[in-house]
């Protein structure tokens, strides 16, 4: 029952795909491989994406993304000229940009393809430059997602019964008297994911 924790980040994600043009069949890039990403790529991929791509700066993370079968492509090299190459140059039907860094931002419209989507689904701290050239020359366009609907919390909670490799995104379970412990961990250096604090 613990993945009982996952439904509302899940149902964050499974917003972000359904507001989304995805369709069945559909090439989709997710940049960050952080907790909310991961259950991006997986609600894609749920929802008929057939390749799902994640970059990501974290080892450990890219490690956990590539055990679930997701493409992972490390985020400190070259992620564009990896993710073009292995579209032939067409780039992603959708990117989901899952990060919240600016460097995310600006990547975003250099990897989908003509006529495709960005979903902003990560939270930025700080305001990011996005190409509003690329997005008008592209016929790209962008949209941002926030929170969710009664629907999508059904829908998470269908996923979480169906598949229950979902529950992996938990990286750490403490009890409620280490919760600063958990807190350290989610300030570190990103070998956690979601910290489940348990009574």
């Amino acid at each position: 029952m613990d993945v009982a924790c996952l439904v509302e980040p899940l149902a964050v994600c499974v917003h972000a795909v359904r507001k989304s043009i995805l369709k069945a069949g559909d090439t989709v890039a997710v940049l960050g491989g952080g907790p909310i990403g991961l259950l991006t790529a997986i609600t894609a991929r749920y929802a008929g994406a057939s390749r799902v791509f994640v970059t990501e700066v974290s080892e450990s993370r890219r490690d956990l993304a590539r055990s679930l079968g997701f493409t992972v492509i490390d985020a400190s090299q070259d992620p564009e000229a990896e993710i073009l190459s292995l579209t032939r140059g067409n780039g992603a039907d959708v990117v989901y940009e899952a990060a919240g860094v600016p460097a995310t931002a600006t990547l975003a419209t250099r990897l989908v393809k003509i006529t495709g989507q960005i979903v902003i689904v990560g939270v930025f701290k700080e305001p990011a430059k996005v190409d509003l050239q690329a997005v008008n020359f592209r016929e790209l366009s962008l949209i941002g997602v926030r929170v969710y609907t009664p629907r999508d919390y059904e829908v998470a909670i269908d996923m979480l019964i169906k598949n229950q490799e979902i529950g992996r995104v938990i990286s750490h379970k403490l009890p409620l008297e280490q919760a600063q412990e958990g807190i350290e961990l989610m300030r570190g250096t990103g070998h956690s994911m979601k910290i489940l604090l348990q009574p």
